[in-house]
């Protein structure tokens, strides 16, 4: 059997679908397995023993002529499954012209997909709502009552985290000491929680936590990470150019971190894709109940406006409160962030300051 998955879309939900190939793995393990991603994404899945090949999707591959090459690329390949977890406009052309038996996703549109498998209504149990129904895209193939492992993961060879050991060296780390990674920004303005709050949120942590403390964000963010930086009061052992890499240093850097905090993105997930736990602050307008994978672990937890006001939110819509999302973001206080940061933080003692 020939497998086709599509994930066409940023890093974290890339990272996060490479579970659907992991179980494919697993369960059809004589089986081709083909992940269709974007070329920018391509560090979170090289590596990957359960994917054959990576079919990489460019940005000019969007243009009508080249959209309709690669689609006949695709019908060549002679797959006999397409599964699109992404399904927009793209995947939703190569599928119809994948000659595939099936084609598999969320909703018909207009019969280009033969088999339907709908959204979830009910929260799963523990790996947050968008994994979840991405998952559940494989059951039409592996059955109703197979086991589907949320974990997804990022593979390292011992190499590439001899490498990572280095790079932290270079910058004057210790890898044998604990470290935090804080991501201070999200992918977007919208998704990045305010300065000041995170200044605060990162003083709070330095007066609790005896923590090597790297600087997380994105190499275009790299002039407002140095601000950030030189506003912080206390500078003693904080690093600040853990985001000045590329996804795949980043990865092997991460290998050798203790704790993980920060803005939600695909950073995130990198770090729960090898095991270390994570606290995800989610914008206003992004629920933790759809995103936040594998929050129902014991190492991972995630704070979301829905969590932290409840009452103010429960009856407005996503939409409703992404146009006044800066507003909201300022009563996501840092008070509130801490009092959950607090309980998750209780099972790593090992670096609490004395007293």
């Amino acid at each position: 059997m020939k497998i086709l998955v599509i994930q066409q879309k940023r890093v974290g939900d890339v990272v996060v679908s490479s579970a659907l190939c992991n179980n494919l793995r697993k369960h059809l393990p004589d089986a081709e397995i083909h992940y269709q991603i974007f070329s920018f994404t391509k560090d979170v899945a090289f590596g990957n023993p359960n994917i054959d090949k990576l079919i990489l999707f460019e940005d000019s591959d969007r243009e009508p002529v080249n959209l309709l090459r690669f689609a006949l690329r695709i019908r060549r390949s002679a797959y006999d499954v397409v599964i699109d977890a992404y399904s927009k406009m793209e995947s939703r052309l190569i599928t119809m012209l994948s000659g595939a038996n099936e084609r598999i996703s969320f909703r018909s549109h207009f019969g280009i997909y033969n088999v339907v498998v709908p959204v979830q209504v009910y929260p799963p149990d523990s790996c947050g709502m968008a994994l979840a129904d991405r998952l559940n895209l494989l059951k039409p193939i592996l059955g109703e009552d197979v086991y589907l492992d949320p974990q997804h993961r990022m593979f390292l060879s011992q190499d590439e985290i001899e490498q990572g050991r280095r790079l932290l060296e270079a910058q004057g780390v210790d890898p044998q000491e604990p470290i935090a990674v804080f991501g201070i920004f999200g992918s977007l303005v919208e998704k990045s929680y305010p300065e000041d709050y995170m200044q605060s949120l990162l003083a709070w942590f330095q007066d609790q936590y005896d923590m090597q403390i790297m600087l997380n964000y994105f190499p275009e963010q790299s002039a407002d990470a140095r601000r950030f930086y030189e506003s912080m009061k206390n500078k003693t052992s904080v690093f600040p150019e853990f985001g000045n890499h590329s996804l795949r240093d980043l990865a092997r850097m991460l290998s050798f971190a203790t704790l993980y905090i920060g803005n939600d993105s695909g950073h995130p997930h990198i770090a729960k894709s090898m095991s270390v736990p994570t606290f995800t602050l989610f914008a206003p307008f992004v629920s933790r109940y759809s995103w936040g994978v594998l929050d129902e672990l014991d190492m991972h937890d995630s704070a979301d406006i829905g969590d932290l006001l409840p009452d103010e939110t429960k009856h407005l819509h996503w939409k409703q409160i992404r146009v006044d999302n800066p507003r909201w973001y300022r009563r996501m206080i840092p008070e509130l962030i801490i009092g959950r940061m607090e309980n998750w933080l209780r099972q790593f003692e090992t670096a609490k300051r004395d007293g």
